[in-house]
């Protein structure tokens, strides 16, 4: 029996068409229809192509959302300068579609708590390539808002580093902003989940603010060692103010740093915007860093007094 015969008598068509069909016999088939048969022949397609999607078990859907949403590294990367991506080495953000939000309500309220759940929004903050320094753009504030983690991938100058700086663009002002846009975002979301924000500072590479083999060989430690552990004193010192203004204003928010810890055994302290005490845990050598008028090494004095009150 054919489908076009079993379309008239109104009976099920089962659709399992042989290869060898002649698809203008269809066509002529499907000409000859009346407007109801046509409309009993669309039924039985749909039947067999669509399918209630809300009946599937919420762990099922949930992973449907990931596989459409999420890239697989789990995070959506904006860079703060547009065309950034095309002046590094560095692929061009991942565009996430968004058809699956337009099928239903329940479908978009389920799949935008997903997005924003699982995964990490990724800011870049180069302020080369802003007139300005650094600075979030206005339409990324949102993002401390609506995902649950989010990391500022922040390329530190060779400038010296003073919390509320009063110099707009640099770190210690872009610091001080970024203070009074986090407790406006969440001033009034007392029942907001927690919010992890991660700031990683470096100068030109990934990780370049990590000890690295060799960072303290003859003729390297100056403008290696010395100067990473400088920039971190320097950058951990301001975001310890950061963080314990953030502490009370913004319970829900947790904030953390690459430049916390101490590397390769020295722990520094900073004395001043140009200075920074260390201490070497390996040996007991005690001595002040100071930074080169380049911003590009750091030269020991040894002889300096270390035992100066902060």
């Amino acid at each position: 029996m054919s489908m076009i015969a079993a379309i008239r008598r109104g009976q099920p068509t089962p659709l399992q068409p042989s290869m060898k069909a002649d698809f203008n016999q269809v066509q002529l088939d499907i000409a000859t229809l009346t407007r109801a048969e046509r409309q009993r022949l669309r039924q039985s397609l749909l039947a067999t192509l669509y399918f209630d999607f809300l009946q599937l078990p919420f762990e099922l859907r949930e992973t449907v959302y990931e596989l459409v949403l999420m890239s697989s590294s789990g995070k959506i990367r904006r860079f703060s300068s547009p065309g950034r991506h095309k002046k590094s080495k560095t692929k061009a953000p991942r565009q996430i579609p968004t058809s699956i939000l337009s099928v239903s309500r329940q479908v978009y309220l389920e799949a935008r708590d997903v997005l924003y759940r699982k995964t990490t929004c990724k800011l870049s903050i180069y302020s080369q390539f802003r007139q300005v320094g650094h600075q979030i753009e206005r339409n990324d504030k949102l993002a401390f808002v609506n995902f649950r983690q989010v990391i500022l991938d922040i390329h530190v100058t060779n400038t010296s580093i003073e919390y509320n700086d009063k110099a707009v663009g640099s770190i210690g002002h872009f610091l001080a902003d970024l203070v009074d846009m986090l407790v406006l975002a969440f001033d009034r979301q007392y029942n907001a989940p927690k919010t992890t924000v991660r700031l990683d500072f470096r100068l030109w590479e990934a990780n370049d603010l990590d000890y690295k083999s060799g960072d303290d060989a003859p003729g390297c430690i100056g403008v290696c060692l010395y100067r990473k552990v400088w920039y971190r004193a320097q950058i951990a010192f301001a975001f310890n103010k950061m963080k314990s203004l953030l502490c009370f204003r913004v319970p829900n928010l947790i904030l953390t740093t690459n430049v916390e810890t101490s590397i390769n055994g020295f722990r520094a302290q900073k004395v001043d915007a140009c200075k920074v005490r260390f201490w070497n845990e390996r040996n007991g050598d005690l001595g002040i860093l100071s930074l080169w008028p380049n911003g590009h090494g750091c030269k020991l004095d040894p002889h300096e007094e270390t035992d100066s009150d902060d």
